[in-house]
């Protein structure tokens, strides 16, 4: 398959039939799905509580034997977490509920430009994610470089410049990513929105690109 044919690539369709509502309701309604969507809301809600505690860890009094770079660095990517969760929880509960409430079966056709933004907050929090490693590895050489005077005197703004960075870095990127993914048209399940064909090859640039920018940091350093 070409390039252009693989960007082109769309999992929607235009107009669905009364078939396509059979294999939405069946794929939305069955119990395995259900079953899926329980566990789902049960691991989303544990994350959020877990990410939002150690968020509070970090920023409270016992963590500061931790220089607080390395706190703005690591809140960074639990707050990434959280938005993560917090979002997949909700379109968890979101679906369940109009699973439940659903009368018509071609109400589980899901229109795919509300997927794609229904999904943006968990596609700026992968980028997040990605990002905030490669930044915690790069305020660590700082430190590790600037050692004599960094672990004391750090100064605050190299944390905040480089999460700054990082979320305005991920968040045109995330944009960029959901307008690609913004297709006319209907989906049998919103879920498909999370490898979508079309940004596949365009993620998997970005993340090849982050590792290169950072392996010639490191070797330069």
């Amino acid at each position: 398959m070409s390039l252009q044919a693989l960007v082109s690539y769309s999992v929607s369709i235009q107009n669905y039939t009364e078939d396509d509502c059979q294999i939405a309701f069946h794929a939305t309604t069955n119990s395995f799905m259900q079953t899926i969507r329980l566990v789902h809301i049960f691991f989303c809600t544990l994350g959020t509580i877990s990410s939002s505690l150690f968020i509070y860890v970090l920023l409270n009094s016992s963590s500061k034997n931790l220089h607080r770079n390395l706190r703005i660095s690591l809140a960074s990517l639990a707050f990434a977490a959280l938005i993560a969760c917090l979002q997949l929880d909700f379109i968890a509960f979101y679906h369940l509920i109009l699973t439940l409430t659903s009368e018509n079966a071609c109400d589980s056709m899901y229109e795919a430009r509300k997927c794609a933004m229904l999904r943006f907050p968990v596609v700026l929090s992968i980028y997040a994610t990605l990002c905030g490693i490669i930044v915690l590895a790069i305020e660590r050489t700082i430190a590790t470089l600037k050692y004599k005077t960094y672990e004391t005197n750090g100064s605050r703004s190299v944390g905040l410049i480089l999460v700054t960075g990082q979320w305005g870095v991920c968040i045109i990127v995330a944009i960029f990513s959901v307008l690609l993914r913004s297709d006319p048209g209907y989906v049998h399940y919103c879920t498909a929105y999370v490898s979508h064909p079309r940004t596949s090859v365009f993620s998997l640039c970005f993340m090849s690109a982050l590792e290169v920018i950072t392996l010639v940091y490191f070797v330069c350093k």
